[in-house]
């Protein structure tokens, strides 16, 4: 249950850094210094990361439907 909480929190996190990305393209097009969109994009990379990470957490940590080794991808 936990997992599913920390894979929302995560969504969250892309949410948020998307917005904060497209305030900082939108402030470097008003003339602020080139590193705010850089900033930007690399939060961005790091939640979607978190999120990916998080995602295949919660997949894992489900008990498989049979007796097979590994969880089944269908």
């Amino acid at each position: 249950m936990t997992h599913r909480f920390s894979a929302l929190i995560s969504v969250f996190g892309v949410f948020v850094s998307v917005t904060l990305f497209v305030v900082t393209v939108n402030q470097y097009r008003s003339g602020a210094s080139v590193l705010w969109p850089v900033f930007g994009a690399v939060l961005f990379l790091c939640a979607l990361y978190a999120l990916v990470r998080d995602a295949r957490r919660s997949s894992l940590s489900r008990p498989p439907d049979s007796d097979a080794p590994f969880p089944s991808r269908a």
